[in-house]
Protein backbone atom coordinates (compact mmCIF):
# COMPACT_ATOMS: atom_id res chain seq x y z
CA UNK A 1 0.00 0.00 0.00
CA UNK A 2 2.79 2.22 0.71
CA UNK A 3 4.90 1.88 -2.06
CA UNK A 4 1.51 2.22 -4.67
CA UNK A 5 0.86 5.73 -2.86
CA UNK A 6 4.86 6.87 -2.48
CA UNK A 7 5.17 5.97 -6.38
CA UNK A 8 1.63 8.03 -6.67
CA UNK A 9 2.52 11.19 -4.82
CA UNK A 10 6.28 11.51 -6.71
CA UNK A 11 4.37 11.47 -9.79
CA UNK A 12 2.12 13.95 -8.56
CA UNK A 13 4.38 16.02 -6.66
CA UNK A 14 7.24 15.79 -8.67
CA UNK A 15 6.52 15.17 -12.01
CA UNK A 16 7.83 11.52 -12.83
CA UNK A 17 4.56 10.30 -14.15
CA UNK A 18 6.89 7.57 -17.02
CA UNK A 19 9.89 6.18 -14.46
CA UNK A 20 8.61 5.75 -11.46
CA UNK A 21 10.69 6.94 -8.14
CA UNK A 22 10.06 6.37 -4.56
CA UNK A 23 11.45 8.81 -2.56
CA UNK A 24 13.71 10.57 -5.29
CA UNK A 25 15.24 7.31 -6.36
CA UNK A 26 14.06 5.38 -9.36
CA UNK A 27 11.85 2.76 -8.92
CA UNK A 28 12.07 -0.31 -11.33
CA UNK A 29 10.99 -3.56 -8.61
CA UNK A 30 7.29 -3.55 -10.17
CA UNK A 31 4.89 -2.28 -12.40
CA UNK A 32 3.26 0.70 -11.65
CA UNK A 33 -0.40 0.94 -13.37
CA UNK A 34 -1.96 0.94 -9.69
CA UNK A 35 0.28 4.23 -8.69
CA UNK A 36 -0.42 5.67 -12.76
CA UNK A 37 -4.11 5.72 -11.73
CA UNK A 38 -4.07 6.80 -8.30
CA UNK A 39 -2.10 10.13 -9.37
CA UNK A 40 -4.34 10.56 -12.20
CA UNK A 41 -7.39 10.69 -9.74
CA UNK A 42 -5.28 13.14 -7.42
CA UNK A 43 -3.55 15.34 -9.95
CA UNK A 44 -6.53 17.43 -9.93
CA UNK A 45 -6.42 17.72 -6.29
CA UNK A 46 -2.69 18.76 -6.28
CA UNK A 47 -1.72 16.01 -3.72
CA UNK A 48 -2.57 12.38 -2.86
CA UNK A 49 -5.08 11.95 -0.05
CA UNK A 50 -6.71 9.36 1.77
CA UNK A 51 -9.41 9.90 -0.62
CA UNK A 52 -8.10 9.74 -3.88
CA UNK A 53 -5.99 6.79 -2.82
CA UNK A 54 -9.27 4.92 -2.49
CA UNK A 55 -11.68 6.28 -5.46
CA UNK A 56 -9.78 4.10 -8.11
CA UNK A 57 -10.24 1.00 -5.81
CA UNK A 58 -13.66 1.81 -5.31
CA UNK A 59 -14.66 2.46 -8.70
CA UNK A 60 -12.96 -1.02 -9.58
CA UNK A 61 -15.13 -2.61 -6.74
CA UNK A 62 -18.43 -0.70 -8.08
CA UNK A 63 -16.96 -2.55 -11.70
CA UNK A 64 -16.53 -5.42 -10.22
CA UNK A 65 -20.11 -6.03 -8.64
CA UNK A 66 -21.40 -5.01 -11.72
CA UNK A 67 -19.47 -7.72 -13.97
CA UNK A 68 -21.00 -10.17 -11.57
CA UNK A 69 -24.39 -8.84 -12.04
CA UNK A 70 -24.14 -8.61 -15.41
CA UNK A 71 -23.29 -12.22 -15.86
CA UNK A 72 -25.80 -13.93 -13.07
CA UNK A 73 -28.63 -11.95 -15.44
CA UNK A 74 -26.72 -13.44 -18.38
CA UNK A 75 -27.38 -17.01 -17.51
CA UNK A 76 -30.85 -16.36 -16.85
CA UNK A 77 -30.83 -15.87 -13.07
CA UNK A 78 -33.16 -13.83 -11.75
CA UNK A 79 -32.58 -10.40 -10.39
CA UNK A 80 -32.78 -11.37 -6.81
CA UNK A 81 -30.36 -14.19 -7.34
CA UNK A 82 -27.78 -11.89 -9.30
CA UNK A 83 -28.25 -9.37 -6.71
CA UNK A 84 -27.48 -12.38 -3.95
CA UNK A 85 -24.11 -13.12 -6.12
CA UNK A 86 -23.01 -9.26 -5.86
CA UNK A 87 -23.90 -9.59 -1.59
CA UNK A 88 -22.14 -13.05 -1.58
CA UNK A 89 -18.88 -11.34 -3.59
CA UNK A 90 -19.20 -7.91 -1.21
CA UNK A 91 -19.57 -10.20 1.72
CA UNK A 92 -16.05 -12.21 0.95
CA UNK A 93 -13.85 -11.42 3.97
CA UNK A 94 -11.10 -11.10 1.08
CA UNK A 95 -12.59 -8.33 -1.17
CA UNK A 96 -14.20 -6.28 2.18
CA UNK A 97 -10.41 -5.95 2.98
CA UNK A 98 -10.07 -4.22 -0.10
CA UNK A 99 -12.23 -1.80 0.55
CA UNK A 100 -9.74 0.29 2.20
CA UNK A 101 -6.62 -0.86 1.46
CA UNK A 102 -4.99 0.60 -1.91
CA UNK A 103 -3.46 -2.37 -3.08
CA UNK A 104 -3.06 -3.81 -6.91
CA UNK A 105 -5.25 -6.97 -5.75
CA UNK A 106 -8.74 -5.78 -6.02
CA UNK A 107 -8.36 -3.95 -9.71
CA UNK A 108 -6.09 -6.60 -10.83
CA UNK A 109 -9.00 -9.51 -9.73
CA UNK A 110 -11.49 -7.59 -11.99
CA UNK A 111 -9.32 -7.07 -14.81
CA UNK A 112 -8.69 -10.67 -14.53
CA UNK A 113 -12.49 -10.96 -14.55
CA UNK A 114 -13.21 -8.91 -17.58
CA UNK A 115 -10.87 -10.56 -19.53
CA UNK A 116 -13.14 -13.77 -18.43
CA UNK A 117 -16.21 -12.27 -18.94
CA UNK A 118 -15.17 -10.59 -22.33
CA UNK A 119 -13.75 -14.45 -23.41
CA UNK A 120 -17.05 -15.92 -22.00
CA UNK A 121 -19.60 -13.80 -23.79
CA UNK A 122 -17.59 -14.79 -27.09
CA UNK A 123 -17.31 -18.02 -26.36
CA UNK A 124 -20.80 -19.03 -25.25
CA UNK A 125 -21.96 -17.40 -29.05
CA UNK A 126 -19.52 -19.36 -30.63
CA UNK A 127 -18.02 -16.36 -32.20
CA UNK A 128 -14.72 -15.35 -31.13
CA UNK A 129 -12.74 -13.96 -33.46
CA UNK A 130 -9.49 -12.54 -33.92
CA UNK A 131 -10.36 -8.84 -32.91
CA UNK A 132 -12.03 -10.33 -29.45
CA UNK A 133 -8.63 -12.29 -28.68
CA UNK A 134 -6.55 -9.16 -29.20
CA UNK A 135 -9.15 -7.38 -26.89
CA UNK A 136 -8.60 -9.77 -24.07
CA UNK A 137 -4.90 -8.96 -24.73
CA UNK A 138 -4.90 -5.79 -24.24
CA UNK A 139 -7.33 -6.52 -20.99
CA UNK A 140 -4.45 -8.65 -19.60
CA UNK A 141 -1.71 -6.40 -20.52
CA UNK A 142 -3.22 -3.81 -18.31
CA UNK A 143 -3.57 -6.82 -15.94
CA UNK A 144 0.00 -7.35 -15.91
CA UNK A 145 0.75 -3.96 -15.74
CA UNK A 146 -0.59 -4.33 -12.16
CA UNK A 147 1.62 -6.64 -10.74
CA UNK A 148 3.81 -8.43 -13.23
CA UNK A 149 2.95 -11.39 -15.71
CA UNK A 150 2.25 -14.13 -12.76
CA UNK A 151 -1.73 -13.30 -12.74
CA UNK A 152 -2.04 -13.17 -16.69
CA UNK A 153 -1.08 -17.22 -16.05
CA UNK A 154 -3.89 -17.76 -14.06
CA UNK A 155 -5.94 -16.35 -16.81
CA UNK A 156 -4.24 -18.33 -19.59
CA UNK A 157 -3.93 -21.79 -17.84
CA UNK A 158 -7.78 -21.66 -17.05
CA UNK A 159 -8.70 -20.96 -20.67
CA UNK A 160 -6.05 -22.89 -21.95
CA UNK A 161 -7.06 -26.20 -19.98
CA UNK A 162 -10.83 -25.49 -21.28
CA UNK A 163 -9.45 -25.33 -24.42
CA UNK A 164 -7.94 -28.47 -24.39
CA UNK A 165 -10.80 -30.34 -22.51
CA UNK A 166 -13.26 -29.46 -24.82
CA UNK A 167 -10.60 -30.02 -27.94
CA UNK A 168 -12.05 -26.34 -29.56
CA UNK A 169 -8.85 -25.92 -31.21
CA UNK A 170 -9.90 -23.20 -33.93
CA UNK A 171 -9.60 -20.95 -30.39
CA UNK A 172 -5.71 -21.17 -30.78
Amino acid sequence: EGVALAVARSAVEDGYWITPHLYNARFVERPTLLSWIIAAASAPFGSVSQFTARIPIILFLLAGCLLIYSMLRRVCASVPAALLGVALFLACPIVIRAYVMPTADMPLAVLLFVAFFVWWTANSAGRISLARWATIGGILALAGLMKGPQPVSYFALGIGLFILITRDWNQI
